[in-house]
């Protein structure tokens, strides 16, 4: 399934919307729930499994805390994901903690703010919806969500991003 299309004409570049993003290639510590865990329960164990193994090997936090969802057969598999410098260890794996290196490639992104909490399954999917609708295509099967700013500050920027291409074996 292609992912690349025409703009809709509805999309203005200052809509938040970007067609030809890039992301750079980069480490990252994840952790996966197991499917049709809730996107809240999801988001916030894997948080804190992720943030005590940092803790654990003296890595800093760092921005943006991904989440990839990946969508099969009506049910919703959450893998939650911080950016770090060093492969997990055999210590994190036993907590079901791994390593992935997302490539660089080219991405389409929809950034919109949020109020207070952080960015919810529904309104996380509307963002994803708009992005499709804006690529010119359907919703792809993996798509991401990256969280920006931490849970103290009132207004945050949040970003729903799928790869241009699908990547193989997605």
């Amino acid at each position: 399934m292609s992912l690349v299309g025409p703009p809709a004409k509805s999309c203005a570049p200052t809509s938040g919307v970007k067609l030809d993003d890039r992301w750079d290639a980069a480490q990252w510590l994840c952790w996966t729930a197991s499917p049709g865990t809730p996107w809240k329960e999801a988001r916030t164990q894997g948080f804190w499994k992720l943030f005590q193994s940092i803790r654990r090997h003296g890595q800093p936090m760092t921005s943006p805390v991904l989440m990839r969802v990946e969508d099969r057969d009506g049910s919703s598999t959450l893998t939650t994901m911080f950016k770090v410098t060093v492969d997990a260890t055999p210590e994190d794996a036993a907590d079901g903690i791994f390593s992935e290196t997302l490539p660089a490639a080219p991405v389409r992104s929809y950034t919109f703010r949020k109020f207070g909490g952080y960015g919810g399954e529904d309104e996380c999917r509307r963002a994803l919806r708009r992005l499709a609708e804006c690529a010119g295509g359907g919703s792809p099967a993996e798509w991401f969500v990256a969280f920006y700013d931490p849970p103290y500050r009132l207004r945050k920027e949040v970003e729903v991003f799928f790869f241009s291409s699908p990547r193989r074996g997605i």
